[in-house]
């Protein structure tokens, strides 16, 4: 393997051990990945790769689209904070808050925002109401489109031109109607044309 491209594209995120596995791949030694910040001392963690990083000489690019969240994003941004890679595609969701679950007495439970989510460089990745701050991820070679896959349009017969409506899932697209997915095409081309440049 020469180079690899890692898709997070509708990447809704997971756990953070996932997470944490994945960078220490890329990356040697100690690394800061992310921090979590909150008003109670128990909240204030730091968390770091470990491992050998046995692909950290690998050229990497990471794909990401507005359904890209939560830990995929943690991913991302340690990548473009470390310069370790190239994030391609389009602002992620920016959901970037540590919840906690709190049982009630009648077997409910409600949910807390405890912490918030900070990259190495120590921005924020969630996005706030007031958009006092820039939310998500900001890819470093921007791809405008959903998920970077052609939009089709779907024409019922029976009802006016106001009915149509346009699809943006996988699944909504005819097998007989090749598609293509400029976000990956933007990124082989880069490949190809030997542009991999830090940021």
């Amino acid at each position: 393997m020469k180079y690899l491209i890692l898709d997070l594209r509708d990447n809704p995120g997971g756990l953070i051990d996932s997470a944490t596995a994945i960078m220490s791949m890329f990356m040697k030694g100690e690394t800061l990945i992310f921090s979590t910040k909150g008003i109670a001392n128990e909240s204030k963690k730091e968390y770091f790769t470990s491992g050998n990083g046995e692909f950290s000489d690998l050229p990497l690019i990471v794909l990401v689209n507005k359904d890209s969240a939560s830990t995929s994003e943690i991913l991302a941004g340690a990548v473009q904070d470390h310069n370790r890679g190239l994030i391609i595609g389009c602002n992620t969701f920016g959901k970037g808050s540590v919840m906690k679950y709190v049982p009630l007495l009648n077997g409910a439970a409600s949910e807390w925002t405890v912490a918030y989510y900070y990259l190495p460089s120590g921005r924020p990745i969630n996005r706030f109401s007031d958009n006092s701050l820039k939310n998500g991820i900001t890819p470093d070679v921007e791809v405008k489109g959903e998920s970077g896959l052609c939009v089709q349009e779907h024409h019922d017969k029976n009802q006016n031109a106001a009915s149509v409506k346009n699809k943006h899932c996988r699944s909504e697209v005819s097998e007989e109607k090749e598609v293509e997915d400029i976000v990956l095409s933007k990124a082989i081309e880069i490949i190809k044309e030997n542009k991999m440049l830090k940021r």
